[in-house]
């Protein structure tokens, strides 16, 4: 059986161990799929790894030296330097500097591809010339050469494609052909979908050949239009490219990344040109460091380049809108696609006037939609749904709070998809992951001015959440205080003492009212508290219309007397489709549709959206659209 294995310490290939750990299924998403299709058949996330013996094959050996000489531990410039000679990633995805290059849609030029290759030929077509040997004979020495790195680096699918591409048009030459890069590219995908059928949903493979093509047939044409408005034939060159790259490549980021980012083609032309330099100079100086055995110092000059391409980097990640967060569906990249074939087949420079006035346009539709959604924003509370966790937003107008951040990038989703574009507040009710786990992605693309936790709570702040605080503040509220968002008021109930808030039973639990409404139309957010805590709090609360069931819908969450106690009208479960746990429970669903009142769960509705009328609190639900 092959699965997939996730370890606390980096296994080189070759690495035969014995391993303990917890085998679950492949999960339901595009990259369940991805190990699907290579044949895995779960995910083992290891506990302990003993017997530990390395029987690594000449390259692996050879690149595992080429490594020792670069030491990419020490610091985070040696890191992006065996990034970018070796394709070993592993240390520079364990530091902040990877999230730099994705807000700069630089991380393709950490990626082993045609770049690489490039700069080999650069280097070892010049030396060749001198050597006295045929045409041909360089060509085919060449083409050694590139394979034997492209399975150094990991033979990624970006190094496999390019190095097809090469060797097509080597093929041709030798043969007395031309070359045709497009179709060099749709056999480099062909070859690959043949020996790796499973490698069409990897989004490497994908992003490399939406890059490629694009900057074949687009890049040419944004080219020109650059030249025509008088800009220098090099920086339109650079710029063109990387226009089209992202063009290309914008479809599939957005839905994967959920975001899009602005400073990509100002990134590229500041630090490209370190990158190439590392690169350039790497490749003759990291070989001579490995066998002198002085790496470092002989190395220590390219690390001065990459603490500055790093600097750099951090900079332009920093900068206002530098990436955005955006929700996109197949509409989207159906028309970013046609409007490259349209482009392509126009095949003449592009209208000044007419990009300025889809600027204009685009800018506009814009302003209207953040001042709708930042300003003008209607009052309402949504249950988010964000697979098995809790997220609930709270705005009315240009007040947006957040009670619970879900566990990963969902929420992050979850906001975009509700015209989210900042936040005043995160709640965090307690410190289980599947409340806080994503808000590190929440903060890296919204402004978020202040994190509110139980009283004592903020002595047991995860780790992750560090950088926040030193650029925010954090409140701790008790039983009592109230929050203000726009018109709704939000009433702590819970706990009644100095908390740690790493229990279920601490959690922050609220009671939100309408001002316009009057306290019969509350909505009881319970966190992860279950029956034994809610009959305590239960006469504070009083009669509630809805209630947002505590531990997404537990077996303990409600019972018939807490259901007489709060008389809900709706009650709202969280969870995840397929998950684990069995939430909500099918005790807890009978417990709610036996007393009389309305149920709903995100896993089966999506969003749940509730907004005070006139007539008492309105629910709709995004999937079924239904209205209660």
């Amino acid at each position: 059986m092959k699965v997939w294995l996730q370890t606390e310490e980096p296994l080189g290939a070759g690495t035969l161990c014995t391993v303990a750990g917890r085998l679950s299924k492949l999960p339901g998403n595009g990259w369940g799929r991805s190990l699907f299709m290579k044949g895995a058949s779960g995910v083992l996330r290891a506990v302990s790894v003993s017997d530990v013996e390395h029987r690594p094959s000449r390259i692996e050996a050879f690149r595992a030296k080429l490594l020792e000489a670069i030491n990419p531990a020490s610091d985070p410039a040696r890191a992006l330097l065996a990034g970018l000679l070796c394709g070993r990633t592993t240390e520079l995805s364990s530091d902040e500097s990877m999230e730099w290059f994705s807000q700069t849609g630089l991380t393709h030029l950490i990626a082993v591809s045609g770049g690489h290759l490039a700069c080999i030929v650069s280097l070892l077509g010049s030396s060749l010339l001198k050597l006295p040997m045929c045409f041909r004979t360089r060509l085919v020495l060449l083409q050694a050469v590139m394979f034997i790195y492209t399975m150094f680096t990991g033979g990624s699918p970006s190094a496999v494609r390019s190095f097809v591409m090469v060797a097509c048009a080597t093929a041709c030459r030798l043969l007395g052909r031309r070359a045709h890069p497009l179709s060099g590219l749709a056999l480099a995908a062909g070859i690959l979908a043949l020996m790796n059928p499973g490698v069409v949903f990897d989004v490497g493979f994908q992003l490399s050949l939406a890059s490629v093509l694009f900057i074949m047939l687009v890049a040419p044409v944004l080219r020109s239009t650059l030249c025509n408005w008088h800009i220098p034939d090099g920086l339109a060159d650079q710029v063109s490219i990387t226009l089209a790259a992202q063009w290309g490549t914008a479809p599939i980021v957005m839905p994967v990344f959920g975001s899009l980012s602005l400073i990509s083609p100002v990134a590229n032309i500041v630090v490209a040109p370190l990158f190439t330099c590392m690169l350039t100079a790497g490749l003759i100086l990291a070989p001579i460091a490995m066998y002198t055995g002085s790496g470092s110092w002989l190395l220590a000059p390219l690390a001065m380049v990459g603490d500055v391409a790093l600097f750099l980097t951090r900079a332009l990640s920093e900068v206002p809108w530098a990436s955005i967060a955006v929700e996109s569906g197949v509409l989207t990249g159906v028309l970013l696609y046609a409007a490259g074939a349209w482009c392509y087949m126009k095949w003449r420079p592009l209208c000044l006037r007419g990009l300025l006035a889809g600027l204009a346009v685009g800018l506009v539709v814009f302003a209207g939609d953040y001042a709708r959604w930042n300003v003008f924003a209607p009052a309402e509370v949504v249950v988010l749904d964000v697979g098995q966790g809790d997220a609930i937003l709270i705005r009315d107008g240009d007040r947006t709070v957040l009670v619970d951040a879900g566990v990963d990038e969902a929420t992050l989703r979850a906001l975009v998809r509700n015209h989210v574009y900042e936040l005043d507040a995160v709640v965090v009710t307690h410190w289980d992951r599947d409340h806080w786990g994503g808000l590190p992605a929440v903060m890296r693309q919204l402004p978020v001015r202040q994190l509110v936790v139980a009283h004592g709570a903020s002595d047991n702040v995860p780790s992750e959440l560090f950088t926040f605080m030193e650029n925010g503040s954090v409140e701790e509220v008790s039983a009592g205080d109230r929050l203000k968002v726009g018109s709704f008021s939000c009433s702590v109930l819970w706990p009644l003492s100095r908390v740690g808030g790493e229990e279920n039973s601490e959690s922050l639990v609220f009671s939100v009212v309408c001002d316009e409404l009057g306290q019969d139309q509350q909505i009881l957010l319970t966190g992860d508290t279950e029956v034994n805590e809610e009959h305590e709090y239960a006469r504070s609360a009083g009669n509630i219309s809805i209630l947002k069931m505590g531990h997404h819908g537990s077996r303990d969450s409600v019972d018939a007397t807490l259901m007489n106690e709060l008389d809900p009208e709706v009650a709202i479960a969280s969870a995840g489709a397929g998950n684990r746990y069995g939430h909500p429970n099918s005790k807890a669903i009978d417990t709610v549709v036996e007393y009389g009142a309305g149920f709903y769960c995100t896993r089966d509705v999506g969003d749940v959206t509730i907004r005070p009328t006139s007539a008492g609190l309105r629910l709709r639900t995004r999937r079924a659209n239904s209205i209660q």
